[in-house]
């Protein structure tokens, strides 16, 4: 996986400015993706963030200056420190409200990582209910 992420990173340059992206060994409790994209020319930012079903959400980046680290590929295990982990609504109100900058739309997608929190009703209001305290719009 480590060596897809280094190519996706390169070919993906200059509008990939940070890739928070491992997987250590075949351990499924350790993926990390996340991806964060920048086109200073049209202002336009993207943040993939990737949590892998029932595996809590992972991350090492520094939210407060998230885009302050220009070309920063993160994917050597050995360099890696996880910052936090959370369940799906910790990571919206702990992380994704309080980037900087901060997104104006979430889209939620489940894809290939399907868990039953995520499809639980409770969990999507909480999700929603979190982003608009935060002013974000979700989609």
């Amino acid at each position: 996986w480590n060596s897809f992420y280094t190519f996706s990173d390169e070919v993906l340059r200059p509008y990939e400015m940070l890739c928070d992206c491992t997987r250590r060994g075949n351990n499924p409790e350790t993926p990390r993706e996340n991806r964060y994209f920048c086109d200073p020319v049209y202002n336009n930012r993207l943040v993939f963030l990737q949590k892998f079903g029932h595996i809590p959400f992972r991350t090492s980046w520094d939210i407060s200056h998230i885009n302050e680290h220009p070309n920063t590929l993160v994917n050597d295990p050995q360099n890696v420190s996880v910052a936090q982990i959370m369940n799906w609504t910790e990571a919206v109100e702990n992380f994704v409200c309080k980037m900087t900058p901060k997104p104006d739309y979430f889209i939620f997608n489940s894809g290939w990582w399907d868990d039953e929190e995520f499809s639980q009703p409770a969990v999507q209001e909480a999700m929603i209910r979190a982003l608009g305290n935060c002013n974000i719009i979700s989609v």
